[in-house]
């Protein structure tokens, strides 16, 4: 009794661990997170032979049937095979990592609440000394504010990710939180404005329209249209009010914001083109020309990866070799004072095109057909909780706008923690229904 009581305690203690872990790693950087993962892993595999019990990974067989597809396509097609298959193989561990995450948080169901107490103190501290590096210029580990781009990183030093870390953590949060608790609306309302009104101070354009993505998909398929209609409402005009405030030289990180959002084309520039000169408190406007999205830094970008699929259609040129051969085809392209390469294409659907090609996307494709015909079927959208994250998951890869590489440490970290949170509702819903 002793020995089975010891059997069960070990996965659920060391899991809540890691889970614990893994957030505070991905702050201080890509290398503990990798480190975690592949512990994670591990772990994994070492609790399923002591239990000797491996139905686990047979559940997630789809898993390793759409990694073995993309490792065919790369090595018959791709001119570097060596390179890419390398960087697939290493790519593994992410979503090996999402299945060791689900048994892990099966695991630890009875201590949830633990875990859920840490997002939140975790979060709210992202907050805090967010706001104390934008009103005081350093956060309390010393990173400074930038002045040059008027953005905020908070304990993520030189990486401009806390926007983008706080909107899916965030709401990832408040999935859980809905889905294991009735939540006074007013809590629900109180706590998307808090998130995405700091997303707002961090200076990241991208999240912050993809909070107005995400709120759209959720009035569309949950049962709280009410309040999320009031949530919106509310995000709009307390935004409008905040990138009104004469910030001037000193913080810009609203003025700039206003520029950024009356000005649409201003998405699409190159951050030498934000940097706008100030004169009495004002930015200068730009004319809306068409040509200023066609001609600016990151449209240089996807047609490079839009070049690139078009001469290898089918596969790709191969997986994350962008860097490599988009130099190859930047001669291809006539106008030489143009930058049009980069370390990726800065969306991840170009991305996966020109470095996958039409068959790696139709994967791609196919695992969010999969978890929407689960959604739908299932009927997950009856559960607040479930909405939230499903649409969270829609939103991360929405097509249209632009995005740093869907195959970073930092970027697929956070898709397969996702990933992996869905499959664990999904499972929880089903077991109370």
């Amino acid at each position: 009794m002793i020995h089975n009581l010891n059997k069960e305690s070990k996965p659920l203690n060391i899991g809540l661990g890691l889970l614990i872990l893994s957030q505070i790693f991905f702050i201080a950087g890509s290398l503990l997170v990798n480190l975690l993962t592949i512990s994670s892993i591990i772990l994994f595999f070492l609790f399923s032979r002591w239990k000797n019990n491996y139905e686990f990974l047979k559940n997630y067989k789809i898993v390793f049937i759409i990694i073995t597809l993309i490792l065919l396509i790369n090595i018959l097609s791709s001119d570097l095979k060596l390179l890419s298959t390398t960087k697939i193989l290493a790519y593994l561990r992410f979503p090996l990592f999402a299945i060791a995450v689900i048994y892990f948080l099966e695991s630890i169901k009875s201590k949830i609440n633990i875990y859920l107490s840490f997002l939140y103190a975790l979060i709210i501290f992202l907050i805090f000394d967010s706001l104390i590096q934008f009103y005081f210029g350093k956060d309390i580990f010393g990173y400074s504010y930038n002045f040059d781009y008027l953005r905020i990183s908070g304990p993520f030093g030189d990486e401009w990710i806390i926007g983008f870390y706080l909107f899916n953590i965030g709401f990832l949060t408040l999935s859980y939180v809905n889905f294991f608790s009735k939540i006074h609306p007013t809590k629900n309302i109180l706590f998307i404005l808090i998130i995405s009104l700091t997303v707002l101070y961090t200076g990241e354009r991208t999240t912050y329209f993809s909070i107005y993505i995400f709120l759209i998909l959720l009035i569309i398929i949950s049962n709280k249209k009410k309040l999320l209609a009031i949530s919106s409402i509310l995000l709009i005009i307390f935004s409008l009010i905040l990138i009104n405030q004469p910030f001037g030289d000193k913080r810009g990180n609203f003025l700039s914001m206003k520029y950024k959002m009356t000005n649409l084309p201003a998405v699409f520039k190159s951050k030498e083109e934000i940097n706008e000169k100030k004169n009495d408190n004002k930015i200068e406007k730009k004319s809306l020309l068409p040509n200023q999205i066609t001609e600016s830094k990151w449209s240089n970008h996807f047609l490079a990866g839009i070049n690139i699929f078009n001469k290898n259609l089918l596969t790709g040129s191969g997986f994350r070799t962008f860097r490599i051969v988009c130099y190859e085809y930047e001669r291809n392209f006539n106008d030489t004072n143009k930058q049009r390469c980069s370390t990726h294409p800065h969306n991840f659907h170009i991305e996966i095109l020109s470095d996958n090609g039409i068959l790696g996307y139709a994967i791609f494709l196919s695992f969010f057909i999969y978890i929407s015909i689960i959604f739908l079927k299932e009927k997950l959208y009856r559960n607040f909780g479930c909405s939230i994250l499903f649409c969270l998951i829609i939103t991360f890869i929405f097509p249209i706008k632009t995005t740093g590489s869907f195959f970073t440490t930092n970027t697929s970290y956070l898709f397969f923690l996702l990933i992996a949170h869905f499959f664990n509702l999904r499972k929880q819903f089903k077991l109370s229904n």
